[in-house]
């Protein structure tokens, strides 16, 4: 009974009434979200005080979202109600129980929380929807000053006049980041990596994480922050009405990295002492930042595939918002690290995975015509990867980068993936790079000790073969070393 619970429904039917239509109404998977961070966060109690019989009435909220959906937001601003699809309902129910268990191995999770879907059927009338409730990212007693829509893209991503959200390209010209310490900047990049996971294997992209900025009074704030009554202080319905983002989804967020379920574990130390309200307060104690992943119902179904091939065509197969799951979670999760958190130098929580001595040998002549390859590798751990500059005409090609990238601590069971590609510059009409083969490391081994890869041979491909030294830092243990120069490889080799 307990592993079906996430997928039980309920059924309540109304007769005719004075005035009121006979309706049908369904609840679905109940429990699974009354429990969510252990009903910390919507819990029936709350949302049945924000939005019940006895609740204030609804805002409606307007937004140029092409679904044609509805938005409606609680007077106290704590809940959303959104309208959704047949598609995105069934898509909804299909996941609940890899959300479930996510929002409860992992409570510090960005991702949205849903307190409830429902479907209301109302014969006599034709109507027959789905729509869900969700908590609000933001915290009701603080004035959200700036939003932003953020998915990693960069292509027609700019708000346009008359919107009151700002986009991808909007955030980099402002030259914001979220100016927090370096141990809560590895945290945040840690969990929005297990959460684009998370997405990545449920099979969706086109999310959003939401961010909302709100600039401290301190004596007001503080006053708020605290729990006790302040004179001035922001009222429930200062926060725009209109924060609703113009893709499918709407302001809504989990913010729970920033609320009381942060613990030891996934994400390394609390931060407890950054909390300020809902948010998290910026290291100068100048802005509280808002954040969640929100809008997560869209499946790269044919039609976004077609779109894709579209972008491809017209030059933009990485950098359009319409790409497959796997090359939005990754695109993703280095926007945030690079253009969100200021990160991309930064270790992860565990420490810094070091990989330099790369060199390869007899690769495939991917230019066949010429009898040559134009290779580069690229390595990966979990979303975060780096690749090394590309070496022009050269079949056993040695690349003198060091590629640091970060570990975290659920990255313990992975596999460290090197991968060997040709440069295409004609990728407009090719799409992609040609693929020259990879080999794995278990990251279990080489937080042992560094493991030395010598002249492996390269899976999927007929010939090739790679060496390159793997070896983990532990956080604070120095700078790096000095990657050796070709002169100094070769007095190496020859001693």
């Amino acid at each position: 009974y307990c592993s079906w619970l996430p997928l039980a429904l309920r059924r309540f039917e109304m007769g005719e009434g004075p005035g009121l239509p006979r309706m049908m109404f369904r609840s679905y998977s109940g429990e699974a979200f009354a429990n969510l961070d252990d009903g910390a966060l919507a819990n029936p109690k709350e949302v049945l005080g924000s939005l019940g019989h006895d609740a204030a009435e609804y805002t409606k909220l307007e937004t140029n979202s092409k679904s044609g959906e509805f938005f409606f937001m609680a007077k106290d601003r704590r809940f959303l109600i959104k309208t959704i699809s047949d598609q995105e309902s069934v898509l909804l129910q299909s996941m609940m129980p890899m959300y479930q268990d996510h929002i409860r191995r992992w409570p510090e999770s960005l991702i949205v929380r849903y307190a409830g879907m429902y479907h209301i059927e109302v014969p006599d009338m034709g109507i027959s929807q789905y729509f869900t409730v969700m908590r609000s990212v933001f915290d009701q007693r603080f004035e959200i000053h700036d939003i932003y829509d953020l998915k990693g893209s960069l292509f027609q991503r700019r708000r346009k006049k008359g919107e009151s959200i700002g986009k991808d390209e909007d955030w980099i010209a402002a030259n914001n980041r979220l100016r927090v310490p370096a141990d809560v900047r590895r945290q945040i990049c840690a969990m929005h990596e297990l959460d684009a996971e998370l997405l990545q294997r449920i099979g969706v992209m086109d999310y959003s994480l939401l961010v909302g900025l709100h600039h401290k009074d301190t004596k007001t704030d503080d006053a708020v922050a605290s729990g006790a009554p302040a004179e001035g202080a922001v009222a429930a319905d200062a926060v725009p009405a209109d924060a609703v983002p113009t893709a499918a989804g709407a302001a809504t967020g989990a913010g729970a990295i920033a609320r009381d379920a942060v613990t030891e574990g996934a994400v390394g130390a609390t931060f407890e002492k950054w909390r300020f309200g809902d948010g998290i307060e910026s290291e100068d104690g100048r802005t509280c930042y808002f954040v969640g992943l929100i809008d997560f119902l869209i499946c790269y179904c044919l039609r976004k595939q077609s779109e894709n091939l579209i972008r491809v065509a017209q030059g933009h197969g990485e950098d359009a918002s319409c790409v497959s799951p796997d090359q939005y979670a990754r695109r993703q999760v280095r926007f945030v690290r690079e253009q969100v958190m200021s990160a991309d130098a930064d270790a992860g929580t565990l420490g810094t995975l070091r990989v330099s001595d790369l060199h390869a040998q007899d690769l495939v002549a991917a230019d066949w015509i010429v009898g040559n390859s134009d290779p580069y590798v690229c390595v990966k751990l979990g979303l975060v990867s780096k690749r090394t500059p590309t070496v022009w005409k050269d079949r056993s090609p040695r690349w003198t980068d060091l590629i640091e990238l970060p570990v975290n601590v659920h990255h313990d069971t992975y596999q460290v993936e090197l991968e060997v590609w040709d440069e295409d510059s004609k990728r407009v009409l090719q799409g992609r790079d040609d693929f020259l083969g990879a080999l794995s490391v278990p990251m279990a081994r080489v937080l042992q000790a560094p493991e030395e890869v010598l002249r492996q041979e390269l899976a999927q491909v007929k010939q090739g073969r790679l060496s390159a030294r793997l070896e983990f830092v532990p956080l604070d243990s120095g700078p790096p070393a000095r990657p050796r120069t070709v002169l100094e490889e070769a007095r190496a080799e020859s001693a």
